[in-house]
């Protein structure tokens, strides 16, 4: 919506995005497979749940009963775990591809913002975006993962701050 109405917003800030043809990732494309999908609505349990998380995260030790507790919420219910899985079913890189062009005329600043322990997602997504967006800036976090507002959100707070500051300063 930003880049096709880019008139209705002042900026655009994107954390650990995809864009491109680098998505889906695998794991979201076997959900495609109604067999596969149905094993996994059936299998997904919290204690699987919770390494996936874990693996997402840098700070591992951060990934507690309090937090599994948030990221479980919606999955609580079959119906919940079913709605994920759609979603997941559903994500096609079309949207992605066809927004290409329109991404290296959008005279909007972007922030990208990256958990470089990311394993979900390949740096060269923001690397990519970075290279064909003319207004945008580029910040790493290196002690970020894949959920990069539970490792790090106070770095992560501070460079959206820092370049919302810097944006209103310029006028």
């Amino acid at each position: 919506m930003a880049v096709r109405q880019s008139n209705l917003f002042k900026s655009i800030t994107l954390i650990n995005t995809v864009a491109y043809d680098y998505w889906p990732v695998q794991p979201i494309i076997s959900m495609r497979t109604p067999i596969i999908r149905n094993l996994a609505m059936i299998s997904l349990d919290l204690g699987a749940f919770r390494l996936l998380v874990k693996r997402g995260m840098y700070h591992r030790e951060r990934v507690n009963d309090a937090l599994m507790s948030l990221f479980w919420k919606p999955m609580n219910t079959a119906e919940g775990r079913k709605a994920f899985l759609y979603f997941a079913h559903c994500l096609n890189n079309n949207d992605l591809m066809e927004l290409k062009e329109e991404l290296s005329k959008l005279a909007l600043p972007v922030l990208i913002i990256r958990g470089e322990a990311d394993v979900y997602l390949q740096k060269a997504i923001s690397e990519d975006l970075y290279k064909n967006l003319p207004n945008a800036t580029y910040k790493k976090i290196i002690t970020g993962g894949h959920f990069i507002q539970e490792d790090e959100p106070e770095q992560l707070s501070d460079l959206i701050l820092s370049f919302h500051k810097e944006l209103n300063d310029r006028g």
